[in-house]
């Protein structure tokens, strides 16, 4: 009877496809990579530079997370030997009306939740005096418009992506897609350990793993992760007030976009064949992220307190 037991845990492990190890081990990575810029910075400072201020500084820094992952993922696919790195990555051909559902998912996110995530700071603002770090971009010209729109728009949505909705996504196919779209929104909101964007996060999170688990493709998803980042680039560099709406038409805003949200909801769940829930897969999913995630939520409440 033990004998069976075990024999149903590891089968549960091979099936689960790595994805809560490589998960582990692309924070690893993130954190050492992250330690060994912090050492050199330091180095740098105490010969008496300021380069904190400087630009090559914030690109530097803009790059590292999105390196890292790549790198992380790229190491992955060697070590374990997943073969071609565009099926190891999800990267696959999809429907046309996913990237729409992925515009719709685009909508519901930014305005939907964007403002609800407003109300959310002022709260940890009032309640517990959080500071929110301000986003410093370079000044506006050609050519650091092409490098932002390079580190802060292509850069994190490709490499996230190929990351939540890509390779850890593998191990939630064949599984019920609610369940998973709120490990998958959990994963990525801790995974940037910003405690302000918490419940943003969560909700851009949830909503890419639904989209990615029913199209079956990272490219829907990416396309909706670049087009989020790029409006705010571009609201940040020519028009910073154009979103302060104000009173009713904040109101009318989120409202709209909770409405698309209930769409994208609809749209996503018409049709599925009801699952289990599988909970040996999950455990077993949990049990092999289990490092990142500690990594994860220590950074978190690190950067709360801080």
């Amino acid at each position: 009877m033990q004998m069976d037991k075990n024999r149903q845990v590891i089968d549960g492990f091979d099936e689960r496809k790595n994805g809560g190890t490589i998960f582990s081990l692309t924070v690893l990575i993130i954190v050492l990579v992250s330690f060994v810029f912090s050492a050199i910075f330091l180095s740098v400072q105490s010969s008496g530079q300021n380069v904190q201020e400087t630009e090559w500084y914030r690109y530097l820094s803009y790059y590292l997370n999105g390196v890292a992952i790549l790198g992380a993922l790229a190491f992955s696919n060697h070590l374990f030997k997943e073969g071609k790195f565009s099926r190891f990555c999800r990267i696959e051909k999809t429907e046309r009306k996913y990237y729409l559902y992925a515009v719709l998912a685009l909508i519901a996110t930014f305005f939907g939740f964007g403002k609800i995530n407003g109300f959310f700071i002022e709260f940890l603002q009032n309640n517990f005096g959080y500071k929110v770090d301000a986003v410093v971009l370079p000044d506006l010209s050609p050519l650091s418009y092409i490098l932002v729109t390079l580190t802060v728009c292509i850069l994190p949505a490709v490499a996230e992506e190929l990351l939540f909705r890509g390779v850890i996504i593998r191990d939630f196919d064949e599984c019920n897609i609610i369940v998973y779209g709120l490990i998958g929104g959990l994963l990525f909101s801790i995974f940037h350990m910003n405690p302000a964007q918490t419940p943003y996060q969560f909700t851009v999170g949830f909503t890419f793993t639904l989209l990615s688990i029913k199209s079956k493709s990272v490219l829907p998803t990416t396309l909706a992760h670049f087009l989020n980042n790029f409006i705010i680039i571009n609201v940040e560099f020519f028009a910073p007030t154009i979103l302060n709406f104000g009173g009713t038409w904040d109101i009318i805003v989120s409202v709209l976009g909770i409405i698309c949200f209930v769409l994208f909801i609809f749209l996503i769940l018409k049709g599925r064949e009801k699952k289990e829930k599988q909970p040996l897969k999950i455990r077993c999913f949990l049990f092999s992220s289990a490092v990142g995630v500690s990594i994860c939520l220590l950074m978190w409440f690190t950067n709360f307190f801080s």
